[in-house]
């Protein structure tokens, strides 16, 4: 539901992590594993058609916004089974407290404490297709809508896999968290498990109109976002009636990679997207 091929002008595009190689012999080199040169002896002259990054996404990305209109919002409740084990849980069975074993390392190793574990209700999968996986449950209305399966084994083809039954864009995890009126959005869980109460992670680079929907009941929203999101920062400002700020980044790293007294220095000095120290910031980059 993210990946996109536009026939006729031969674009492709991913909406989820804004893959754009604005050429289809560097897709097909990219996808194959092959050098440009061998690439492009595979594709006819006719085929080889530059797009435009900025006017691809915003197409896209309208095409995404336009079906969340038109679409009634529905979707169902998810039960997870004996195979989530919540991660600081004790099973008494030794191959499967191993695992947990590891699992607890893993999001120590992250800066996860134990109160956190438990708060986000964070659980490991012994089987099946999330198997050695740490799951992150994303509530909505207290019921479970959606998650993040976020491979610990190093061997999954997949970093991170999620559950199709509801359309994950359609949430914001930790939104049932927020009892303020100012509200951080980040990319990923990890990010706004980092940050706090006050933080959301949007799945990614992109916003649905229902996601734009549940921040517009915030007078505040700032966005911490990766270094590479400046563009969709902007242009999702203009859909947000609150006030819109934004962070600068002093390098690249995202906010599950800083210490928290470095995050909430980042996100005091948030700038007003659009402003003078934004415009600055962007054109200096």
């Amino acid at each position: 539901g993210h990946f996109y091929i536009h026939i006729p002008k031969r674009w492709v595009y991913c909406q989820k992590c804004k893959y754009d190689p604005k050429w289809l012999p560097q897709f097909l080199a990219d996808m194959e594993g092959i050098s440009h040169s061998a690439a492009v002896d595979r594709l006819t002259n006719d085929e080889l058609i530059f797009g435009d990054k900025q006017k691809v996404s915003e197409i896209v990305d309208g095409i995404y916004e336009e079906e969340d209109t038109n679409v009634e919002h529905t979707y169902c409740d998810l039960e997870l089974d004996l195979s989530f084990v919540p991660v600081l849980e004790k099973t008494d069975i030794p191959t499967i407290d191993k695992h947990l074993s590891v699992a607890q390392s893993y999001l120590y190793d992250r800066g996860l404490s134990e109160f956190q574990i438990k708060k986000y209700d964070i659980r490991y999968c012994y089987t099946g297709r999330y198997s050695g996986r740490v799951v992150v449950p994303c509530y909505y209305q207290e019921s479970i809508v959606t998650f993040v399966a976020r491979d610990i084994t190093n061997y999954a083809h997949q970093k991170y896999l999620n559950p199709t039954a509801n359309k994950q864009g359609d949430f914001l995890f930790n939104y049932d968290g927020v009892l303020g009126e100012k509200v951080i959005v980040t990319e990923g869980v990890f990010d706004a498990m980092a940050i706090g109460d006050d933080a959301v992670a949007s799945f990614g680079k992109s916003l649905s109109q229902r996601q734009l929907n549940l921040l517009n009941v915030f007078s505040e929203v700032i966005f911490y976002w990766d270094d590479d999101a400046y563009e969709q920062v902007e242009r999702y400002a203009k859909k947000i009636n609150g006030l819109v700020r934004t962070v600068l980044h002093p390098d690249a790293l995202d906010a599950g990679s800083r210490l928290p007294e470095e995050n909430l220095r980042i996100i005091d000095d948030a700038v007003l997207v659009g402003g003078v120290a934004n415009t600055i910031f962007s054109i200096c980059r």
